[in-house]
């Protein structure tokens, strides 16, 4: 039977006073590997970044335990339409996901069996376990459609991932590269473990380039000497300046001073003075030094935007190193409040 939660309600339920911080690298769960937990559900939270459940279990022993799992946020489901009232804190659930390399009672959940038999697949790449047919990425609506054509070459409008492309998918900007760090940046990286460390903590917004990697839609506005590049994740917001200061009295942030310029109908953005301490989410450090080029190059025909990012940065990379991805155009897409929220663990 559904359960008559109002949505508003579900997202404020949890506030997980042993809980993990809300975003870091899903490096700490072990892909390769599945568990099952079926048990009462006592929390939940549908919150940005990720999602928390905590699911009281016996163990095998016939201890009493209390499972804490993480998965896809609350704008995901969203846009897929999941009903998320029917899982309501006292019912018994069912959970499926990747076992946490640091804690025998964590994991991140794939699959999620509400108590009046739905199942919600939490995760792109999973399929439905308990049904034939589930809510979520189990169901037929795509997250992140092909984008179609316009007519239009602008770059003024909203554009997302394609994640069942290529070259769309935002993780494939430095897929298989091998990053050439100095002997120095080497020693740094090395002490960075990807299990127990994190580039990115909490609520705290990422800087560039790691949130040039987001999935979620990016959106250009004209704002006469400057554009604004409005991203999804963490409500970010980046200001190209047209018109260029002196960079040297430009205090550093973690976004950086981005200073563009249009080659034909592509904008062409630099990016100095960040104090950004990582130049990927593996632990390679970013020093002062650094220099990001950009190119927004949008199709003739309105379908895609095409994207090159070139990282300079003498003090940590032997030679520079360009990456490349891509977004595309759909009419009825738009960047959604991310309102990210940490839990204090």
């Amino acid at each position: 039977m559904t359960k008559a939660l109002s949505l508003a309600a579900l997202v404020g339920v949890a506030l997980f006073q042993n809980s993990s911080n809300a975003h870091h690298s899903y490096s700490e769960y072990d892909d390769t590997k599945s568990v099952e937990v079926e048990g009462k559900l006592v929390e939940v939270a549908w919150q940005n970044p990720h999602a928390r459940i905590l699911v009281e279990s016996v163990d095998a022993a016939g201890a009493r335990v209390t499972w804490d799992i993480e998965s896809a946020g609350l704008n995901n489901f969203r846009r897929m339409n999941v009903p998320l009232e029917i899982f309501a804190v006292g019912d018994t659930v069912k959970v499926a996901g990747w076992p946490s390399k640091r804690s025998n009672v964590r994991m991140y959940g794939t699959n999620l069996l509400a108590d009046d038999g739905q199942e919600l697949v939490m995760w792109r790449y999973s399929k439905p376990l308990w049904s034939a047919k589930a809510l979520g990425y189990g169901s037929d609506f795509s997250l992140f459609e092909t984008g179609t054509a316009s007519g239009s070459g602008t770059l003024f409008r909203t554009w997302v991932s394609d994640l069942d492309d290529p070259d769309s998918n935002p993780g494939t900007l430095f897929a298989g590269l091998t990053w050439p760090l100095t002997e120095k940046a080497r020693g740094v990286a090395a002490q960075f473990n990807p299990v127990t460390d994190t580039t990115t903590e909490g609520c705290t917004p990422k800087g560039m380039p790691a949130i040039i990697r987001q999935p979620f839609p990016i959106e250009f506005v004209d704002r006469g000497d400057t554009i604004e590049l409005k991203m999804e994740e963490y409500d970010t917001r980046r200001t190209i300046h047209l018109r260029a200061a002196t960079v040297a009295d430009v205090t550093r942030t973690p976004l950086g001073y981005s200073a563009g310029k249009w080659e034909g109908s592509t904008l062409v953005v630099e990016t100095t003075r960040l104090n950004e301490p990582y130049l990927n989410s593996t632990g390679a450090p970013m020093s002062p030094a650094a220099k990001l080029v950009e190119r927004f190059s949008p199709s003739a025909d309105g379908s895609r935007l095409n994207y090159t990012l070139v990282i300079t940065d003498p003090e940590s990379l032997t030679t520079s190193i360009e990456g490349k991805r891509s977004w595309v155009w759909r009419a009825d897409e738009k960047v959604m409040p991310f309102n990210c929220t940490a839990n204090a663990r």
